[in-house]
């Protein structure tokens, strides 16, 4: 059994072999490289072949899983996985060589943690350096984490997370919802209740800003994102409520929660065809504030 998983949930085959030499390229090497072919129409399977190592298990879906369930793609990768430490790396996305090293590191001492976090730098299509994302304490509860979330404090990705296999599954695994839009908050979250999350400064893992991202195509999908928006702001406040969580401003915190799904739809809407409702309806009386809870809930009818 090795003593890291690393897995890669393969779909786009344009950067896949920069994700794999970044992993490839670790200065440890007692790792598994885990890929999982989510039925791609890409040339996945060739650009797999062309590396001769034998840590890599290559795995493919029957069919595509991860279209508009990403997290059931992610559960997936954690199936195959034997380490005792797990991370999950996307297909356009590389670790510096010194990830798996730094992070193992940090799990030495903080023995009672269960997530361990990178540093991120941010690249677009050219391979420049865009941003990072801002840093966090070295050590982090729960509660803390989840204020700074709500309060735009904290930023992420999938990929630059390492956690103890064993606890993760027995959590039951990344956080579904809809389009896993909120899942790595969510899971981070519910994976950090009991340990917190221990932080490395360094940036070791950089994320491509390619413009094909979750995150960075509003126009697909536009329903299930609204749905996944309803859904991460439930089951927010669900884990919250249940485990007791109070932070120096729950109030405020539990406001932006509500508002989150809100936001959502006003970033994702056509700004065109909104403002022609907009002036509409506050031609008829009625507040911005209601046509957003209107769209919601017209959306939310047409796919529960």
């Amino acid at each position: 059994m090795a003593l890291f998983s690393v897995a890669i949930p393969a779909y786009k085959g344009k950067y896949l072999s920069a994700a794999i030499n970044s992993v490839l390229s670790q200065t440890v090497t007692d790792f598994e490289l885990i890929i999982v072919n989510d039925a791609s129409p890409d040339n996945i399977t060739e650009i797999v072949q062309s590396f001769n190592d034998n840590r890599i298990r290559y795995y493919i879906n029957e069919t595509n899983i991860g279209g508009l369930d990403p997290v059931a793609n992610w559960n997936k990768c954690l199936s195959y996985a034997t380490g005792t430490f797990f991370s999950l790396l996307c297909d356009d996305d590389r670790y510096e060589p010194t990830f798996l090293e730094s992070l193992y590191e940090l799990s030495l001492r903080y023995e009672k943690c269960n997530v361990f976090k990178a540093g991120v730098a941010v690249i677009d299509k050219e391979e420049r350096i865009v941003s990072t994302y801002p840093s966090s304490p070295e050590w982090e509860n729960c509660s803390d984490y989840i204020h700074n979330v709500s309060l735009r404090k904290r930023k992420q990705t999938i990929s630059e997370w390492m956690y103890r296999r064993d606890y993760i599954v027995k959590c039951g695994g990344y956080e579904a919802v809809p389009m896993a839009w909120g899942a790595d908050y969510l899971s981070v979250m519910k994976f950090a209740l009991d340990g917190g999350i221990a932080s490395e400064a360094k940036v070791l893992t950089v994320f491509r800003k390619s413009g094909e991202n979750i995150s960075t195509t509003y126009e697909k999908n536009l329903e299930l994102k609204v749905l996944g928006t309803k859904v991460y702001a439930d089951k927010l406040r669900k884990l919250v409520t249940d485990n007791n969580i109070v932070t120096p401003s729950i109030i405020q915190d539990i406001e932006v929660i509500r508002t989150f799904e809100q936001k959502a739809v006003m970033r994702m809407v056509s700004p065109l065809v909104l403002l022609k409702k907009k002036v509409k309806l506050i031609e008829n009386g009625v507040s911005p504030k209601t046509l957003v809870d209107s769209i919601i809930r017209n959306f939310v009818k047409k796919i529960v």
